[in-house]
């Protein structure tokens, strides 16, 4: 019998990411590491289908967005614009605007926060996946024991034998 996910154990996994409509958010084909069962970041839903599976298993879990808490890439990331600098149809909470950063080629969106007493109009940067139902599609690449160290940590030392 071969390995399975359990508590201490270190777990390589690749994954996709697929919108509500089945379009992929995101692809991965090089492998992301967690340690099972000890305080670690994955997403608790996605870490209990992970118990018990084994190497080469798939396992699709979705998150609502309550669940998986995707909203703004930075919280303390603002960006303060006087209501005059702001096409009108972006004057209001909630809006969103496309933007692309000059100097980082950077691109995503900013949505409104709030609107001050002066008029200036706050925005943040919003993450990609905030507001939408996600599905995780894993395929489990390798398990073996994790080490005293990575059981603290959370997470294996990155240097996958694999790789």
């Amino acid at each position: 019998m071969s390995e399975q996910v359990s508590k201490k154990k270190a777990v390589w996994f690749i994954h996709q990411i697929i919108s509500a409509t089945g379009e992929v958010l995101e692809h991965n084909d090089i492998p992301v590491a967690y340690v099972h069962g000890v305080p670690n970041q994955m997403f608790s839903q996605l870490e209990r289908a992970l118990k018990g599976k084994e190497v080469d298993d798939e396992v699709s879990v979705t998150l609502s967005p309550e669940e998986h808490g995707f909203q703004f890439i930075d919280l303390d990331f603002e960006k303060v614009f006087a209501e005059d600098d702001v096409p009108p149809e972006y004057r209001h909470v909630g809006a969103e605007a496309p933007f692309q950063d000059e100097q980082s080629g950077e691109s995503g969106t900013l949505m409104v926060q709030r609107i001050e007493k002066d008029g200036s109009i706050v925005l943040m940067k919003k993450h990609p996946f905030a507001g939408q139902t996600i599905t995780y599609q894993v395929t489990i690449k390798e398990i073996r024991d994790a080490t005293p160290t990575e059981i603290k940590a959370g997470h294996p030392a990155m240097d996958h034998p694999n790789l």
